[in-house]
Parts: C-alpha cells; sequence; structure tokens
C-alpha cells in the first residue's frame, strides 16, 4: 500500500508544481505570492520523513518564473509530510493543505514565515483542480478563479507530456 501512496502523491506534486507554474502566469495572488521569494530560491516538498518519499524540488529561475530542480539541489525551504499515509491525504483532497499545516502534518526546515505564501498559492491550486463542490469541502473560502480550471488542466498536461518527452 505504501507504495501505490508513494506513486500516487509523486505524480499529485509533479500535478500542483504545473498548475503552480501554469497560475503564476495567469493569477495575480499567486504571482503575488512568488515575488515574495527571490530568484533563485529552492522549495522542496516530500511525501514523508523516509528515504524513498517522492519528493519534488522546484523553485524561482532567473527569469522569475517556476522551475523544475534536482532533488539533491541546495533548498532553501523543505516541507516534510510526517507520514505517507497523511500525504496521501493531503495530496489526493481528502483533507485540505491550511487543516494539516494548521494540525501540524508537516514538518518544516527553513523560515517558517517563507512557508506562506507557498501554502496560501498551494490553497489557490486547489480551487482550480478540484471541482467546486469538494473545494468548498477542503478551503474555507473558495477564492474566485481567474483563469479557467479547464485551461489550467490542459496546461497540466502539457507540462507533464514534456517532462516525460525529455526522460
Amino acid at each position: 500500500m505504501d507504495c501505490f501512496r508513494n506513486i500516487v502523491c509523486a505524480v499529485v506534486m509533479r500535478v500542483l508544481f504545473f498548475a503552480l507554474r501554469h497560475l503564476q502566469k495567469k493569477d495575480d495572488r499567486i504571482q503575488k505570492a512568488f515575488s515574495f521569494y527571490p530568484k533563485g530560491y529552492v522549495f522542496r516538498l516530500k511525501a514523508a520523513m523516509t528515504r524513498n518519499a517522492a519528493t519534488i524540488s522546484f523553485g524561482i529561475g532567473d527569469d522569475g518564473t517556476l522551475t523544475l530542480f534536482q532533488n539533491d539541489a541546495r533548498a532553501d525551504l523543505i516541507i516534510t509530510v510526517k507520514s505517507l499515509k497523511e500525504a496521501f491525504w493531503v495530496f489526493t483532497g481528502m483533507t485540505g493543505i491550511a487543516p494539516a499545516y494548521a494540525q501540524h502534518r508537516f514538518f518544516i526546515k527553513g523560515n517558517p514565515y517563507e512557508t506562506m505564501p507557498l501554502v496560501k498559492s498551494l490553497e489557490l491550486v486547489e480551487a482550480y483542480l478540484f471541482p467546486a463542490f469538494w473545494a468548498k469541502y477542503l478551503l474555507l473560502e473558495v477564492p474566485e478563479k481567474q483563469c479557467s480550471s479547464v485551461v489550467t488542466y490542459l496546461s497540466v498536461v502539457k507540462g507533464l507530456l514534456s517532462e516525460g518527452s525529455k526522460k
């Protein structure tokens, strides 16, 4: 079961990254959140504390847009979910990011103040990726969308396909 959860978390992390990258261009709230970070700032999300847990590293590229980094790159902020089971719940939308953050389901290595723009952006991404009836369950307040969820999904698929063709 852990292998399945890990694979799902790895896929969802990629989906989140490509949605964030798309919305960084389309949603001014996400643009503003990421303008807080300097160029070269690297985030790392880990699905659990175990050695082989799904991990993604991304950050602010030289042009100011979100870019994937190698997982061995120096990270300024590392957010690790306490367990793979909890990560699975968060990444599959069974619990929201904000409640998980408030319930201390994450370990943070780095400046805790610097997590807030990222967490808020991930919460906005949830509003785009989940249907309205589910977003109401996950979010305290469902924000207004500044672009189409369909266009966001198409951008995610394009990103996933282009990433796959590079390997």
